[in-house]
Formats: structure tokens, C-alpha cells, sequence
């Protein structure tokens, strides 16, 4: 019925805000029916017009977003200059006209670093490609040739991504800067 739709969007706008806690990034991380991390495939399907309540939520989102990527940017230079002080080779580079969003920061570990992943991600830093795509079972009739993909396997081993949003406080930005100095 359209109550119970209702209910719906609102139970997964107020999950969505709920989760977006990064004091909490471990629990959902925790959670395997959230398969957060997996390259999930699912057959195409007609787009759908945007439904009244979207529509207010995306009003309402777009000043907020405004602000959202103000902080994301100085959040994001903040980590890159730990990164380019203390773990230089960790510094993914950034074209000189170029003007990233930040969504999440990219930061390369060094070939054969171990990272604790379980703690890794109670900072919400997650890897950027868990899998290369020659990996991805779903892929494999598509792909032609031999397996010649060393860079995308290192990619996967050593790309990771920080979050860079706003509501990290002062205490997670100074653990992911300790998180960044650990891969010197």
C-alpha cells in the first residue's frame, strides 16, 4: 500500500542517515547480509520516474550537498598533507586543473604491507577494488585473452579508500592520520 511504501523510504532514509555515523563504520561493516565491498551484478532495468517523496529529499539534499563537498575537500587535504609529509609513496596524484569531489580519498599501500582490514574498517577505510575484474565470475565469459593483468592485480592488493565526509570529528581525522603514517 502506499502507507507501507511510505514507512519504507522513511525506515531506509533514517538507516541510511543512521549508519552514516563513522563512530559506527565497524557495525555494518561487520554485517555480511550488507555485502558492503562486493561487486554485485544485477540484470538491467527500465528506469523508473522519480517518485514525489524522492523529489523532496533530492530538494531538500542539494544545498546540503553544496556544503557536504566543501568539507569533503578540506577534509581530503588535511589527509594528503599527512600523506604527502609522512607516507609520500601512498600519494595517489591529482591533475593540476583537476577539482575532485573527495568522495573518498585513494591511497596506494606499499607492495606487501599488511593492513589489519577489521580495523581498517572500524575507520571506514575500505579497499578501493577488492577483486579485478579477470576475478569477477559474473565477467569471466566476456573477457577475451589471456590473463596479462598484473597491474589490475596489485591495484586491488594496495588500493584503499578513507571517507573524507563531514561528519568525521576530530578524533577520526587524527586516526586516519595515524592510520596514513603507518604505511611510511
Amino acid at each position: 500500500t502506499e502507507r507501507d511504501n511510505a514507512t519504507g523510504f522513511v525506515v531506509k532514509l533514517a538507516l541510511q542517515w543512521l549508519l552514516a555515523r563513522s563512530a559506527i563504520y565497524g557495525v555494518p561493516a561487520r554485517l555480511p547480509i550488507l555485502r558492503l565491498g562486493e561487486t554485485i551484478f544485477r540484470p538491467p532495468e527500465a528506469p523508473r520516474g522519480l517518485t514525489a517523496r524522492a523529489a523532496r529529499v533530492l530538494r531538500v539534499s542539494l544545498n546540503a550537498s553544496a556544503a557536504e563537498s566543501g568539507v569533503r575537500r578540506q577534509n581530503a587535504e588535511r589527509l594528503r598533507e599527512r600523506q604527502q609529509r609522512d607516507a609520500p609513496a601512498s600519494l595517489v596524484r591529482v591533475g593540476r586543473s583537476a577539482e575532485p569531489g573527495w568522495l573518498r580519498l585513494p591511497v596506494l599501500a606499499h607492495e606487501g604491507h599488511t593492513l589489519d582490514r577489521s580495523a581498517a574498517a572500524a575507520l571506514g577505510i575500505i579497499p578501493g577494488y577488492p577483486l579485478p575484474l579477470r576475478d569477477l565470475v559474473p565477467l569471466q565469459p566476456s573477457l577475451v585473452g589471456p590473463d596479462e593483468t598484473p597491474g589490475a592485480r596489485a591495484l586491488s592488493r594496495r588500493l584503499w579508500t578513507l571517507p573524507t565526509h563531514s561528519r568525521l570529528t576530530e578524533r577520526d581525522l587524527s586516526a586516519l592520520e595515524r592510520w596514513i603514517s603507518s604505511l611510511a
